[in-house]
């Protein structure tokens, strides 16, 4: 139910609002059952503001500490901007639970 509440964020049009829903994604729903479907959201919120961009680096870094090999997969085939990319990369880099040295993509 909660889900389908926060679909609504998600899909909106304001800044803070999307990133509202994007950051309760990742503090609820970043468990074995929601994984694909948090990936596959963060593939498809719209993109382009900072706040929203800072926030989907931010839930796919998390994810990447809970979900290593499958987080990793989802960013080299998914369409991300170059923005969210590179903001990714640099929190899995400054992030003491992805081990170091780690393939950042």
């Amino acid at each position: 139910q909660m889900w389908e509440f926060l679909q609504r964020y998600l899909q909106g049009s304001a800044e803070f609002e999307i990133r509202l829903g994007v950051v309760m994604l990742m503090s609820y729903f970043l468990t074995e059952e929601y994984i694909g479907k948090v990936l596959l959201q963060m593939e498809k919120v719209r993109k382009g503001d900072y706040y929203v961009d800072m926030a989907v680096a931010w839930c796919l870094a998390t994810a990447r500490a809970k979900f290593d090999e499958r987080t990793q997969e989802f960013v080299r085939n998914a369409t991300l901007t170059p923005s969210v990319i590179k903001k990714y990369e640099q929190k899995v880099r400054d992030s003491l639970r992805v081990k170091k040295g780690a393939e950042l993509r």
